[in-house]
């Protein structure tokens, strides 16, 4: 018979506030009183939410992704979730596994100027990548990719929250999904997109924020001058516009420039991102 929930964890501290429920920090007694995150959601909410707003996080979604990442071998970019059940009749528990170095946003809100050194960018975005290869070698599209989606824990970049993700068969539908300033130009003019190339994108736009310490514009949207400018020339003249053109590598640039591809179809997949990142940190 399963343990009740009082009886397996310890609450030690609230560590947020999730759109559905709370996230705590517990002492798991199955795993030997080790520390584990739980997101509670509460279907009723998410239900009425998303009668609102259909593309909202949406846990039953977040389920199908979750119990396939149960199944799989766990992968070290990858957030490790221990165990899922039913609380209380309408409380969805997501049990995973505790990383106590906040996110990569953090982790650049406490940079100089709020950016890094390009070698540990690229080290970071490596990780990031690998993640989002092993994610879509098994179906995952994640479609909310940013740096607040990636935590950081001793030294390992580990992506977690899947509310959006969505198995890769399904191509988006035109939602409007995701950070805006993370979201691909496709996504955001709600035309039909690949889920798997939207992603591409946002990994771009993670890169760049790391380097510059700014999003690229607010939204890739035609009505954004920004992004119209951006268009017009080209990520490098953008770099090179904001004074930055010293700091980062004619290599680097590149990538960004394959990432950032208007067309969707021109961006590279993830193995081939993977292979060109390897190739790049390779010292």
């Amino acid at each position: 018979m399963p343990m009740l929930f009082a009886d397996r964890f310890l609450l030690l501290r609230p560590l947020s506030d999730a759109l559905y429920g709370p996230v705590g920090l517990y002492e798991d007694a199955q795993c030997s009183n080790e520390p584990v995150a739980i997101k509670q959601v509460s279907l009723a909410r998410a239900v009425a939410a998303l009668r609102l707003n259909p593309n909202m996080d949406n846990p039953w979604s977040e389920h199908r992704v979750v119990s396939r990442l149960m199944a799989l071998p766990s992968h070290a970019n990858i957030v490790r979730f221990r165990d899922e059940f039913l609380h209380a009749q309408d409380t969805w528990c997501v049990v995973m596994e505790f990383c106590p170095g906040g996110d990569l946003w953090n982790l650049l809100e406490h940079a100089p100027r709020n950016r890094l050194p390009e070698v540990m960018a690229q080290q970071l975005f490596l990780q990031c990548v690998r993640g989002v290869q092993f994610l879509h070698a098994h179906g995952i599209a994640h479609r909310d990719l940013s740096l607040e989606n990636v935590f950081y824990c001793r030294g390992v970049c580990k992506i977690g929250d899947f509310g959006l993700s969505t198995d890769a068969p399904l191509r988006g539908k035109g939602e409007v999904v995701g950070k805006a300033y993370y979201m691909a130009p496709e996504v955001v003019n709600q035309e039909k997109y690949d889920a798997f190339a939207a992603d591409m994108w946002s990994l771009g736009i993670m890169l760049f924020i790391m380097l510059t310490g700014s999003p690229l514009t607010s939204n890739a949207s035609r009505d954004n001058k920004a992004f119209l400018a951006f268009c017009e020339l080209g990520v490098a003249k953008v770099i090179d516009s904001w004074g930055l053109s010293d700091r980062i590598s004619p290599t680097t640039v590149g990538l960004l420039g394959k990432l950032l591809r208007l067309n969707p179809v021109e961006r590279p997949t993830a193995e081939e991102l993977l292979e060109l990142t390897e190739f790049m940190t390779i010292k």
